[in-house]
């Protein structure tokens, strides 16, 4: 039976017209009068007698969709649906709340598709600029609504054997490579034939497409293997420079290696690890970890908590997703950071902290200019923007620091890079041998197509075809599982059974579990499916995300498989350790491959390039050689309009900062939160309080590495050094971590030369400080045609910090001195890194004496810029008679504030002093900081917009009800009362809601809502019963639900809560005096369950209160002030009327919207908890500036009539101390400790 649904918004949710003049505008279709866009759901096999109750539970919402019949009519319908094997969360998500409703929808399937309806004048050249910008082939087709019959499934054929491989002379060999379409070499592809020759048999698919995939320049990094020969440098000073760097490395080489270093040969692997090498053979690096799992770099630092202290494992690691990003912007992002996050977890960690990183070319650029082949560049920037960050946030990962560079290079591939810190306490780690008999289990998601040949793709350089051709390679992510394994793996008794881990990242089954082991033997019929029909190979190389192989002995396969169920996750024994050295495969009783471990290891054919000559940087084109201008005013300005300079909180405002309440700088700090952060800097996830904070660092900039390689890799690394030590960090304790991103290389000798160059510069600088890069990850195919990316190294520097040291860069307040610590520079534009490191000293001593208010270290943009980016965070002017030197990218300098002063040392040089003035006064001119933030915010408002265009902002009414009072507490003389939390697929600050009530006195339960089947899923809703039934307060935290789909946020916990067991539960907790908070996520479960404002579970009607899209149509996270407007409710007991407070927030539907009648019975009521405010004079404001999302009535949380209900958007529950140190008087809201005393 089938049954298809159409669901569109009612016009006051709709978007309509802010979609029309989008594509209007970007598309130059002067004929669009009108977009409309409606959901569509194909049900198959749905009971038609709960059809009416599906409709309006899971796949609309009363309050705000339509449901159509048929499709409206338009003058041109454009139905888009994802590619069949393509991960649809829309659909998935559905299904689960589905089966939430009854058992009878156990056999219902969804499939969802969205049409576009356009009204106009649309000829068929429109119609193509519609298409063409709507589909991208990658992922999604268009829909034949005529089809209303499921795609089947076909069985898999066996796979085949390549007959006759072993007999092919030299040119049907090399015609047979051709043909294959492989990434390897046709000198790998003859050392597979002779191997196959000395088996005495042929190859099967699976192996060739296997050996594929192990010798990739992805997964192997056969780039960096290559053996240089004949490398030269400019006969010029610059090339007796390099000589002279280059005389050192082999001097390491030297003292590493010994006798060995004669036969070993010069690769870029060698020169990227041999400072490490080095520095721990000079008995340096001690803290390093070393172990056989590497999948990210880990350190032990000693962490204390509630003041006691223990060794941890630190591990940071950087990702890298260009090519699928490039070709599938949203998908590809979203899974770099999915990846990047799966390495430190399979080393245990939990990861906490990100940063992101990525490079493009003028996203303003016109869609008439894009190249043939190629998405638009803006498709391509806000669909990795997007992608991005909808992953990190659903997972609940904080990202501390967002940064895209701009560069021409980048239309030939874009760049998207993640980094992530991680920690674990030591004692939950366990190294081990896997031994013969011990079982391999596949934790997670299931197979599918999406992945398959992603490691191949990756490696090859991108062509006009790539588009149609690489819809199998971009894998999907499901950021609501890659949660589950978080927990998982952070709860010890599981993580200790490990013997050793892989994440699945490049090469599917084959390299992750390949690699845990020399001999493995695998079952691929028990690796959990998607869908049926997937292949032998398919099965074997698909890179599907959330999956994780561990090793474990076989007495604990039991326990590990019922801890992995506690959290919703399946753990499948897939493989069994084997003593004899060889990798083989199973599937449908067929051994479809057997490989001999040394010749699976030994990553193909010898590669070797003869030739490596570094060029001499043209001197007239330094982006290093500024000249000094006289009018500073006038070039500020136009330095501040340019693509470097423009200001990226538009951009960084859609990644959530505070999940995990452990953000120690939010990323735009000061009152105005305007001043770009140096470092993202987060306090380790320790259950009680703690003073260790960890700083992770960046250093890049693409128009000095495009001028000089060697610059860019030196520069790189003191301005990573420099942020983290702007931060309060100890340069003499980093550890770096370098990402690479190059052309393809070719047998061109000057591409050869570009990433040696800026190796040996990244080299120069960290044997100077004496440092090494104990990490990192190089892609070696970003090039288009004859169009390359800029060479890029970026340094990452990581360390561990005291909180209470820690220094962001935004001025302070007014009468505060300022100091220039200059670096000088050699002749040829390097740093003295005698001085840096000398500075960096100083500067370390000066952070304890507590005099340093501000640190910002100096780069491209000069002084000036500095200057100006920490003055804009508060409004802080300065007053300086006299600068030179203003616009010099001195890297390796710091601007410093401080309140006295700072003593002597070489190099430091007294600038002026800060004012209330709101300008920068220099040299005589002066410029208003709110004009120069114009400039710099307009830049990129088209693609990245911070605030909705709205007119006039208006102000309200602070909404106390006449009569509101406090309401005594009644005592029910609970020594500790039970906070019942439940764990819903998709919540993510279930950790930091539970540490907040514990830290108040609570006893926390959670109850895991699995859903893995129906018992399971049983069983979790008792259990969730039975824990509210002894419970006093139910709380509900923030996340996503589900993926906050069907369209929808909150409706697979409405669902849960609507549950007969669940309702009835919830009943008798509100009988006996309990308490509920609903915080975000959970705030819109309230709200759809019916439990706000009504006060119990009921079905919504149009006009009822609901929470919908934010007005800027996206994801926001900053801080912002609320005010209480009432306080007769047990949560608002702690609370003065008009108090205000400073809360994280971070959702994409958080504006209340209500009928006018629903809104003056809550005004009446005095249920309006909280409204959105100026920080100013704290009057209730709708200005987008102070609201968000654009909430009717600025109205930000509210209660139940009885006021023992309290939903709100804000997150209250991410303040730890010493956090958001770069906010001024951070209001914190304890309203847990209210709601515990309660029963006290």
């Amino acid at each position: 039976m089938h049954q298809r649904l159409y669901i569109e918004k009612r016009p006051e949710f709709a978007d309509d017209y802010a979609l029309t003049e989008r594509l209007k505008t970007r598309l130059d279709l002067t004929g669009l009068q009108r977009v409309r866009r409606l959901a569509v759901y194909d049900l198959y096999d749905c009971p038609e007698a709960l059809l009416a109750a599906a409709i309006s539970r899971v796949f609309s919402d009363p309050v705000s969709d339509e449901v159509r019949d048929a499709l409206p009519k338009a003058d041109f319908t454009l139905v888009i649906e994802p590619l069949p094997g393509q991960f649809d969360q829309r659909a998935d998500s559905a299904m689960q709340c589905l089966r939430l409703l009854d058992d009878a929808f156990a056999p219902t399937v969804v499939t969802s598709a969205q049409a576009w309806l356009f009204e106009g004048t649309l000829d068929e050249a429109a119609r193509a600029k519609l298409r063409q910008h709507l589909i991208n082939p990658i992922d999604s087709r268009e829909k034949n609504l005529a089809e209303t019959a499921l795609p089947p499934h076909h069985p898999a054929a066996p796979v085949p054997r390549y007959d006759g491989f072993t007999a092919l002379d030299a040119d049907g060999l090399a015609a047979w490579h051709a043909a294959q379409g492989l990434a390897m070499t046709l000198a790998d592809l003859q050392l597979v034939q002779k191997y196959f020759r000395a088996e005495q048999r042929e190859p099967s698919e699976t192996e060739i497409r296997v050996l594929d995939t192990y010798w990739s320049d992805h997964c192997r990094h056969t780039t960096f293997a290559t053996a240089l020969h004949d490398i030269a440098f400019p006969q010029t000073d610059f090339g007796a420079a390099l000589a002279a760097d280059f005389a050192d490395y082999e001097a390491q080489r030297q003292a590493v290696y010994g006798a060995r270093a004669a036969a070993r040969p010069y690769t870029l692997m060698d020169l990227a690890t041999i400072d490490a090498k080095y520095q721990r053979a000079q008995g340096n690096l001690q803290d390093v970890e070393i172990s056989a799992e590497v999948n990210a770099c880990s350190v032990y630092i000693d962490v204390d908590e509630d003041g006691k202290t223990r060794p941890w494992l630190l591990q940071f690691k950087n990702e890298t997703h260009n090519h699928p990003t490039e070709i599938e912007p949203y998908g590809g992002a979203a899974t770099c950071i999915g990846g990047a996050i799966r390495d430190p977890l399979s080393g245990r960690a939990y990861v906490y902290q990100a940063l992101r990183i990525s490079g493009s070319a003028d996203p303003r650029e016109p869609y008439a200019a894009t190249l043939p082949g190629k998405l638009p560049q803006a498709v391509i920037a806000e669909g990795a923007a997007a992608g991005a960050s909808s992953y990190g946030n659903q997972i609940g990962l904080a990202t501390g620091q967002i940064v895209e560079y701009y560069h021409e290079g980048f239309k030939a591939k874009h760049m998207e890079v993640g980094a992530v810190v991680a920690a674990v306490p030591a004692e939950n780690v366990r190294r081990e041998e896997p031994a013969a008999g011990d079982l391999v289990l596949l934790i997670g998601g299931a197979t599918g197509r999406d992945g398959c040949g992603g490691a191949t793709g990756s490696s090859r350089a991108q062509h006009g075809g790539s588009l149609q051709e690489s819809a199998a390679e971009v894998q999907k992510g499901n950021p609501p599982e890659e949660r589950k394994l978080q927990r998982l793996f952070r709860n010890p008794e599981f993580s200790r059974r490990i013997k050793r881990c892989n994440d699945f990242g490049a090469g599917g089954v084959a390299v992750a579990i390949g690699e845990l082991a020399d001999g493995l033997d695998i079952n691929l019929d028990a690796v959990p499916v998607k869908y049926q029909g997937l292949s032998g190979t398919e099965l074997a190389i698909s890179e599907s995300q959330e999956r994780m192989a561990i090793v474990i002995a076989a007495e604990d396969h039991a326990a590990m498989q019922a801890l992995a169920a506690a959290e919703n996750l399946t753990a499948s024994h897939v493989a069994t350790v084997t003593a004899d050295a060889t990798l083989t495969m199973h599937w449908q009783g067929d051994t479809i491959v057997r490989l001999k471990r040394d010749f699976l290891d030994s990553n193909g054919a010898a590669n070797a390039q003869h030739g490596v000559r570094i060029a001499e940087p043209d001197d007239s084109a330094s982006p290093l050689a500024v000249t000094s201008e006289k009018n500073w005013v006038d070039a500020l300005k136009a330095q501040l309009a340019t693509l470097a300079h423009a200001d990226q909180k538009g951009l960084g405002d859609r990644f959530d900062h505070s999940v995990g309440a452990a953000c120690v700088l939010i990323p735009y700090g000061g009152r105005y939160q305007r001043t770009p952060v140096e470092a993202s800097v987060y306090q380790l996830p320790t259950e009680g309080r703690t003073h260790t904070a960890s700083i992770l660092a960046h250093g890049y900039n693409p128009a000095v590495s495009a001028w000089s390689p060697y610059h860019g890799g030196l520069l790189a690394v003191v301005d990573a050094t420099a942020r983290l030590v702007a931060c309060g960090g100890n340069a003499e304790t980093a550890h770096y971590s370098l990402q690479e991103y190059y052309r393809r290389m070719g047998a061109e000798a000057d591409n050869w030369g570009q990433p040696y160059a800026a190796l040996l510069g990244a080299h120069h600088a960290l044997a100077a400080l004496g440092r090494a890069a104990i990490g990192g990850k190089d892609s070696m195919s970003g090039s288009y045609h004859n169009l390359h990316v800029p060479p890029t190294l970026i340094a990452f520097a990581v360390a561990a910090v005291d909180v209470r040291r820690v220094i962001s860069p935004e001025y302070k307040d007014k009468g505060h001195q300022l100091y220039w610590l200059r670096c000088p520079q050699d002749a040829l534009g390097r740093p003295d890194l005698k001085a840096f490191a000398a500075n960096n000293r100083f500067l370390f001593e000066a952070i304890g004496e507590g005099n340093v208010k501000s640190i910002r270290a100096v780069r491209h943009g000069g002084i000036l810029q500095a200057l100006y980016e920490s003055a804009i965070g508060n409004g802080i002017g300065v007053h300086i008679d006299q600068l030179e030197d203003g616009f010099a990218p001195e890297y390796g300098g710091y601007l410093i504030s401080s309140d006295g002063g700072l003593g002597i040392t070489d190099n430091l040089q007294h600038l002026g002093f800060t004012t209330d003035s709101g300008k920068l006064e220099i040299n005589g001119q002066s410029a208003a900081i709110k004009d120069l933030y114009a400039i710099a915010s307009a830049t990129l408002a088209s693609v990245y917009p911070l605030y909705e265009s709205v007119g006039e902002a208006t102000r309200v009414p602070l909404a106390t009800a006449k009569d509101a009072q406090r309401r005594p507490r009644a005592v029910s003389g609970i020594a500790t009362p039970r906070i019942c939390l439940p764990v819903f697929p998709g919540t993510n600050s279930e950790l930091d809601t539970a540490r907040a009530f514990r830290k108040n006195g609570g006893d926390v339960i959670e109850t895991v809502i699995c859903n893995q089947n129906r018992d399971a899923l049983d069983a979790s809703l008792q259990a969730f019963a039975d824990h509210l039934a002894n419970s006093q307060i139910l709380v509900l935290a923030g996340g996503f639900s589900a993926g906050d789909e069907p369209d929808g946020s909150g409706k697979y916990m409405a669902n849960v809560l609507a549950n007969p067991r669940i309702a009835d539960a919830i009943a008798a907790l509100l009988e006996r005096d309990g308490l509920i908070l609903g915080i975000c996520n959970g705030f819109q479960a309230l709200i759809k369950s019916g439990l706000l404002p009504g006060g119990k579970i009921a079905a919504p009607v149009p006009g009822d209160a609901t929470l919908t899209h934010n007005r800027i149509g996206r994801h926001i996270a900053r801080i912002a002030t609320t005010v209480v407007a009432n306080n007769h409710s047990p949560w608002l007991a702690d609370f003065q009327i008009g108090e205000a407070h400073s809360v994280n927030f971070s959702h994409g539907e958080g504006r209340f919207t209500a009928a006018d009648a629903v809104l003056k019975t809550l005004i009446k009521n005095g249920q309006i908890a909280f409204q959105y405010a100026a920080p100013g004079d704290l009057a209730p404001s709708m200005s987008p500036k102070h609201n968000p999302n654009g909430s009717l009535y600025a109205v930000e949380g509210i209660t139940s009539p009885c006021g023992r209900i309290l939903g709100k958007m804000g997150h209250s529950e991410r303040h730890q101390h010493h956090g958001q140190q770069n906010y001024p008087d951070f209001r914190a809201q304890n309203l847990f400790a209210a709601g515990i005393k309660a029963f006290k």
